[in-house]
């Protein structure tokens, strides 16, 4: 299961919000649809991610009010990203390193998609496991 491709896994809904967008409207748009992460572009570009993380430690405990600020100002620039070819195992070995919990898939420059560590939970836990019941 590890080395599948994670394009044959990865969720194709990716929430993109402008960079000017409001915080508290990013806010109950990824409460809304269920995600923990939106993809901030300029432009339509890529340039950093909004994560459930950015918001306790960028928002909650600076004591923002997320009705006044813009996301550009709260957002993590630096996005590590995986190829749509990459494997589960690589995508998992890159959110262990990084110690963070959303990947943005990329094909052919543009963002195909978004894995996230709730996702390979998931999927880790309808893989056949070696001796048990299901092997």
């Amino acid at each position: 299961m590890l080395k599948k491709p994670v394009r044959d896994f990865m969720s194709r809904e990716v929430y993109t919000v402008d960079k000017d967008t409001s915080i508290l409207e990013v806010i109950r748009e990824m409460v809304r649809r269920k995600t923990g992460a939106a993809i901030v572009t300029e432009k339509d570009q890529a340039i950093g991610i909004f994560t459930d993380r950015d918001v306790l430690r960028r928002v909650v405990l600076d004591g923002l009010d997320p009705g006044d600020g813009r996301v550009k100002s709260v957002h993590t620039p630096e996005v590590v990203t995986a190829g749509a070819d990459a494997t589960l195992g690589e995508v998992a070995r890159l959110m262990s390193a990084g110690s963070f919990r959303h990947v943005p898939i990329m094909d052919e420059g543009r963002i195909a998609g978004l894995v996230s560590a709730v996702d390979l939970v998931r999927w880790l836990g309808h893989a056949p496991r070696k001796g048990g019941p299901q092997s």
